[in-house]
């Protein structure tokens, strides 16, 4: 089994790699081959290891016992430690790169039209003139935004919310794990691995880790990652609610984890789907879809400038430059740009046709294997590498490939890893 396992470790290493330190080092047609490649495996070998050897992954957390708890000290020493470097590395890569709009417009557009918009008792979706995509509907959903409202009325500084997300999700994934691994050394391996992640992420990309909010995305992957594997109605209602109020890239995997949910558990499918619904009302379709329904047809009526805009290159390019973010050896819309026949914007139809194919095929694929692959896999781990999949093949897709979206796989990634049975591998019963 060691084996077996060091090939997932390369893989997860692969990703890393190819995103961060070797990125574009194969151009843009092989580098995106690889890193939706590693991804893919991360996700199906699961299932060979399991078929193999049923003892692979957990499946129930461990009896840890009260000694086990008082132990723990140490654990919670590192964890500590691990925050604190954690807030002095981002205080230096914040001071290094402030908030810049033409650097990014991420932030100064949440804070111009969401936050001031609610603080002022605005309707936060209304038309929206600005920012050089014309008139638009804004399209960020609450969980998006409504974090920075907090940070407005306590004066903090809006780097710091992505931070604070981080480290508030690396906590339950601590507790997580000393529910699920006995092993400290094994615990402090995996608790340190997002640390290590964010770490490299500000040493590579720092100013995209500090000017986007892609670092608080992360955030809610793992915490919904973690909490795929709680009986918590609750946990599960909320670790949902996080992306699903943020981002539309898991829709596609939402049907396969309710379709697990129904068949290996109803009571649990039941109160999930009402707590999420209404949830999800109560925070999003009551304040903001009732008063105008139609923000649901326009929200991100302004994709189309946006994408052609970034199609077309950066202003600092020259005319004939190919685009600087499409080829970054991320994603495969480099491959429609170069390839397909058609005008800028037909290409881009095209891309976003693919993409959304690709995704919904891939739900019914995984739907229709999915008795195949639970007589092997366990229905929580299920859930967990169905997710891996689709975010992989979303994300290879996506129109713009902005380099900082393909973080958020990687904390999928970890916790994958963190389900392997070490006491199998150690034939330690």
């Amino acid at each position: 089994m060691k084996k077996h396992v060091q090939y997932l470790y390369l893989a997860f290493t692969i990703e890393i790699v190819f995103l961060f330190f070797l990125k574009n080092s194969l151009e843009f047609i092989v580098s995106p081959i690889i890193i939706s490649s590693a991804g893919i495996f991360l996700s199906i070998y699961p299932y060979f290891m399991l078929k193999n050897n049923g003892n692979s992954f957990i499946i129930e957390p461990t009896k840890n016992n009260i000694k086990y708890y008082l132990n723990l000290k140490p654990v919670f020493i590192v964890f500590i430690a691990l925050c604190i470097v954690t807030i002095i590395i981002a205080n230096i890569v914040i001071e290094r790169h402030p908030i810049n709009i033409n650097q990014s417009d991420i932030i100064p557009f949440i804070d111009e039209v969401f936050v001031n918009r609610f603080l002022k008792g605005e309707y936060v979706y209304s038309i929206y003139s600005g920012f050089n995509y014309g008139t638009f509907t804004p399209g960020y959903l609450p969980f998006h935004w409504g974090p920075f409202v907090l940070s407005k009325l306590i004066n903090l500084n809006f780097q710091w919310v992505s931070v604070i997300a981080f480290l508030i999700a690396c906590f339950f994934y601590l507790i997580y794990l000393i529910k699920n691994i006995i092993n400290k050394t094994w615990l402090l391996i995996h608790l340190s691995l997002p640390f290590l992640l964010l770490y490299i992420i500000y040493y590579t990309s720092g100013g995209s880790a500090v000017q986007s909010i892609e670092v608080m995305v992360m955030a809610y992957y793992l915490l919904l990652s973690i909490t795929l594997f709680s009986d918590n109605v609750i946990v599960k209602s909320i670790g949902l609610l996080l992306p699903m109020l943020s981002r539309y890239s898991f829709l596609f995997w939402v049907p396969i984890y309710f379709y697990n949910l129904f068949k290996t558990n109803f009571k649990i499918f039941i109160w999930v789907s009402l707590i999420l619904l209404s949830l999800v009302f109560i925070l999003f379709v009551i304040p903001f879809v009732i008063p105008n329904p139609q923000i649901l047809l326009n929200m991100n009526s302004n994709y189309i400038t946006s994408t052609v805009e970034e199609w077309n290159g950066q202003s600092w390019q020259a005319p004939t430059d190919r685009p600087f973010q499409l080829f970054q050896g991320i994603g495969f819309a480099s491959w429609f740009y170069t390839f397909a026949n058609g005008t800028l914007v037909q290409k881009i139809e095209l891309t976003k046709t693919f993409m959304l194919v690709i995704s919904a095929s891939s739900m019914f694929i995984i739907l229709g294997l999915y008795h195949k692959v639970r007589m092997v896999i366990n229905e929580k781990l299920f859930s967990l590498l169905a997710l891996k999949v689709m975010l992989t093949l979303f994300y290879a897709f996506i129109i713009i490939p902005y380099d900082y979206l393909n973080w958020v796989p990687l904390m999928v990634s970890i916790v994958i890893l963190s389900r392997i049975n070490y006491q199998n591998l150690t034939n330690k019963q």
